[in-house]
């Protein structure tokens, strides 16, 4: 049902997590579409990736030769009508089925633009523009209008390509194969430009199932905010040794922002 395109750089211990939390914790994984376009700085980091495909060798992976052809390229051979981006620093922190109410909503309800699975009721703050974001006016059925003028921060940002935003492939098509972009930074940006007008509404189980972690940065596109407080360098040693970040550490995180701090716990 739902194509994943996933997007990691030098970070194959954080990637582990991202797809270890997400088999323990997304009750219909095995049944999606996972597609990783990975890419190292060195050979070190090569090592780590050559762990983390053989610890999940059950999803395709694509190694990098151009960020742009190789995302148009992955995006084009998907089949399915939906289509979510993740990348490697997201962990997923509660349980969730694409039988639920709200997934079950944004299949029927063509004014969904996306199901947002990194959203709730209880953010109030965005973490990357360090600013307050009030809660918007919620429907009954969770969904609101993100288009509204007096939202700030992740509420009015349906087009993100981090912690589980799930499309209609027909909305992204265009976009995808005409704009330029030469990263992930610049990729989400150009969905950012161009977002389903004809869509006003987002909509959010009552819980937040992923979670963007902030603990380090590996781009120079953007200054994006971060904690610089994990380096890459040692994540990476200690997985090519053969441990592993937990996947349970942060179950049932709850935080008023949807980017933030997560525990790296090694097991």
């Amino acid at each position: 049902m739902i194509q994943f395109i996933v997007c990691s750089k030098n970070r194959a211990c954080q990637l582990d997590l991202t797809l270890s939390s997400m088999k323990s914790y997304f009750k219909e994984w095995a049944s999606q579409t996972v597609d990783i376009i990975y890419t190292y700085s060195s050979n070190e980091y090569k090592i780590g990736y050559d762990r983390v495909m053989k610890l999940h060798p059950e999803f395709n992976w694509i190694k990098e030769t151009n960020y742009h052809n190789d995302t148009i390229n992955v995006f084009n051979k998907g089949t399915t009508p939906y289509v979510s981006f993740l990348v490697d620093d997201d962990v997923m922190i509660n349980d969730l089925t694409l039988q639920c109410p709200e997934f079950q909503e944004f299949l029927n309800n063509s004014q969904i633009a996306c199901f947002s699975g990194r959203m709730s009721p209880h953010i109030n703050y965005c973490y990357t523009a360090n600013i307050p974001a009030p809660q918007p006016k919620f429907n009954t059925n969770r969904t609101w209008n993100w288009q509204d003028p007096s939202l700030r921060g992740d509420w009015n940002y349906p087009m993100s390509i981090a912690s589980f935003h799930v499309f209609r492939r027909d909305d992204l098509t265009k976009t995808i194969n005409i704009e330029p972009f030469s990263s992930p930074n610049y990729f989400e940006q150009a969905l950012a430009n161009n977002p389903p007008m004809n869509r006003p509404l987002m909509i959010c189980c009552e819980t937040a199932k992923f979670y963007c972690a902030t603990l380090n940065r590996v781009q120079n596109d953007n200054a994006n905010r971060n904690e610089n407080s994990a380096p890459l360098d040692i994540l990476n040693r200690e997985f090519v040794a053969g441990r592993r970040l937990s996947p349970t550490a942060n179950y049932n995180l709850m935080s008023n922002a949807a980017h933030g701090k997560v525990y790296y716990v090694w097991i």
